[in-house]
């Protein structure tokens, strides 16, 4: 148990890194939720933390990203309510996006996913080929696109994924 929480910290404080670094770069470093650069758009969706009094929060993570015309949302957040209401208060379509990445397998990463599918049956969504079978067949005798990631793949001409890391996760890399 201890490694799992050692590697959960070790990713949250990755993406808190590079989320740090994006706001230095673009001298906002006082209002981090959403963060733009020339080619690249970050919003966070859902979060423990509210950093605007315009959404709500809960344990869990969402980010929206928009990179190389591509519209990608990394994780979804524990509530499909809560995901829901924070999209719309941001302008995003659920419609409108192009895949889903999914980190790992807690329900605080993947519970907003079925807001999604509704919206959107055919986005993408990309998994880390550990999850359950359960929840892949849950999704795919739905009809719905799960894609299973072992290894390192290229979304677009600035994104990837890493396959699984640490036997249950995977990361994206903008």
């Amino acid at each position: 148990m201890k490694l799992i929480y050692i590697r959960t910290q070790f990713r949250l404080f990755s993406v808190a890194l590079l989320i740090s670094l994006f706001c230095l770069e673009t001298a906002q470093a006082e209002k981090c939720r959403n963060i733009t650069t020339d080619t690249i758009r970050f919003t966070v969706l859902y979060d423990n933390y509210q950093y605007e009094d315009h959404t709500k929060t809960d344990w869990g993570f969402s980010c929206h990203i928009e990179v190389d015309g591509k519209s990608i949302l990394f994780d979804t957040g524990r509530k499909e309510s809560i995901l829901e209401y924070n999209l719309n208060q941001y302008g995003v379509e659920a419609e409108d996006i192009d895949c889903v990445v999914i980190s790992h397998e807690h329900a605080d990463h993947y519970g907003g996913l079925d807001y999604i599918l509704r919206e959107n049956p055919d986005v993408k969504v990309y998994i880390p080929s550990c999850f359950s079978e359960k929840l892949i067949e849950k999704y795919e005798s739905a009809g719905r696109t799960i894609l299973k990631v072992e290894k390192t793949i290229q979304l677009s001409e600035h994104v990837y994924l890493t396959g699984v890391m640490a036997d249950f996760e995977q990361s994206l890399i903008v």
